[in-house]
């Protein structure tokens, strides 16, 4: 009885990885000169997420060399965390920021 005890609780519980799709709407707005992603799928849990009621957000920490206006990603990402805020100008649409944490191309 204490092996399976043990063994149960010696099993790995995988967290689901958050994946999300994206498409980079332009590689620099022109209040932060920060990439603009929009998600395009995954709506409610984007929103849950982010605490904001949109799918557009400036990418921080975008690898520059996935930066490219029109190009799908496929990203993880947290919320931006104070240290990592950027102070934007009030030029144009300000959008609120996101960490990417890990993108690639999408297939």
């Amino acid at each position: 009885m204490l092996l399976l005890l043990f063994l149960a609780s010696c099993e790995k519980e995988e967290t689901p990885i958050n994946e999300f799709r994206v498409v980079v709407e332009s590689t620099a707005d022109i209040s932060c000169g920060l990439p603009v992603i929009r998600f395009l799928d995954k709506e409610s849990e984007v929103k849950r997420l982010t605490d904001f009621n949109t799918l557009s957000y400036n990418a921080y920490s975008l690898d520059n060399s996935l930066n490219t206006a029109g190009d799908t990603l496929i990203i993880q990402f947290i919320k931006l965390s104070d240290e990592n805020f950027r102070i934007c100008n009030r030029l144009g649409i300000s959008y609120p920021g996101i960490k990417i944490v890990s993108a690639r191309l999408a297939d």
